[in-house]
């Protein structure tokens, strides 16, 4: 697997999308919360899962209550965070002109 290919698979999906940069922005958070994003709890669950797949995230369970966390041993968390930060200026700077 090339590195190309693990990042198209991350932003294949808008709604992937918005799931790792809700993440990104808290660094853990209850997969319920999600569900706040527009998506129902099958396709969190089913992004989740892919990010966990990339080694992106990891699960902590305590009981029933399932928390969502950023890996932040990997090395391309801080590449993402940087690539949405960046984005976001641009957005800003679209919106105002």
């Amino acid at each position: 697997m090339t590195p190309l290919n693990s990042i198209e698979r991350i932003f294949s999906s808008p709604g992937r999308v918005r799931v790792l940069v809700d993440l990104l922005d808290k660094s853990e958070v209850n997969i319920t919360q999600l569900s706040r994003l527009g998506l129902n709890y099958a396709s969190v669950a089913k992004h989740i899962r892919a990010l966990k797949a990339e080694g992106l995230l990891y699960e902590k369970r305590f009981g029933r209550i399932r928390i969502v966390c950023v890996n932040e041993d990997d090395a391309r968390i801080p590449l993402l965070r940087r690539f949405v930060r960046e984005w976001r200026r641009l957005e800003q700077g679209l919106a105002r002109a």
